[in-house]
């Protein structure tokens, strides 16, 4: 479905059945909810913008949540429904801002659209813009949140902080993770990929944490150019990041298993990752760590 507003003298009203074929100029906000691929197109044509898909915005890394591409600034974030039921739940909704025009896109229904809808269909201020709806939206979305605090990134991502919360669960995911214990969650080689996120404050205050538990995860196995290789390595490939150091690391997760490396010595670290990796390279993995030592010979695991 989509839903066009546009300015009027005092108010934003929607317009009624917007063409697809020719959305007015003079939108201010577009709506997508569970948009058709002939709704996307349309406003991308308008907009100048591309329309995130639904698995986009629930796979998208907390550190990639906020870009520019093309001149379009795009927020997407993780809103509550239902706050007021028995059955709670979250959806992610995307914001874009392009020219001073508002496009969101989203796949439930968030109160706040709501009340913001209504609220400017009522009353609005003169030469209202894009980013003029969007601060009503955030407003109405933190005044549903009664309990949420907005504070900086050094007091949230503070180790001593989250510490702090008893039962702590972090969950980060990494690119590749040696026999040791050792992500990197940055880089390919010396191709930077991304920011840290956050993952080693979490993972070392969970790690402090009174029963927390930290979970490092990772697909077993990724491919380039048709072959496949494996994301638990003997060593890191040269230039990689080290983001989470092996004497951080606590719960490792393959789509074959999990781990618990915390307390372990080399060789059960080793030993136990390889028991997690797939399986057409732990044999490989297996005797690279007798060669080099991380599992010394004679060494025999029950």
């Amino acid at each position: 479905m989509l839903s066009v507003y546009a300015a009027s003298e005092t108010s934003l009203k929607k317009v009624a059945s917007a063409d697809l074929a020719a959305l007015p100029e003079n939108a201010v906000w577009i709506d997508l909810v569970k948009p058709t691929s002939a709704e996307d197109h349309a406003v991308e044509r308008l907009a100048g913008i591309a329309v995130p898909t639904r698995e986009d915005m629930q796979e998208i890394e907390i550190s990639s949540r906020l870009y520019i591409e093309n001149g379009a600034r795009y927020m997407t974030a993780t809103l509550m429904c239902a706050a007021d039921t028995q059955t709670p739940r979250t959806t992610a909704v995307t914001f874009i801002l392009a020219s001073h025009r508002l496009v969101t896109v989203r796949y439930d229904e968030p109160k706040p659209f709501m009340l913001v809808e209504n609220k400017l269909a009522r009353a609005c201020a003169p030469g209202i813009t894009g980013e003029m709806v969007l601060m009503e939206l955030l407003d109405a979305v933190i005044d549903r949140n009664a309990d949420m605090m907005c504070c900086p990134v050094d007091y949230t991502n503070s180790p001593h902080i989250i510490m702090q919360n008893d039962h702590m669960i972090s969950i980060n995911n990494t690119t590749q993770i040696d026999l040791q214990g050792q992500a990197a969650s940055e880089s390919d080689g010396h191709r930077h990929i991304s920011g840290t996120g956050g993952q080693p404050q979490f993972v070392r205050g969970t790690y402090a944490s009174k029963g927390g538990k930290s979970f490092i995860c990772l697909a077993s196995t990724y491919e380039r150019k048709t072959v496949r290789k494996s994301r638990i390595v003997l060593n890191l490939t040269q230039g990689n990041i080290v983001t989470t150091p092996r004497s951080d690391t606590m719960y490792v997760v393959t789509e074959y298993g999990m781990v618990n490396l915390k307390g372990k010595s080399v060789a059960e670290r080793a030993r136990a990752l390889i028991a997690i990796a797939h399986p057409d390279f732990r044999e490989e993995l297996e005797r690279d760590a007798y060669a080099h030592g991380l599992i010394p010979r004679g060494v025999t695991f029950n």
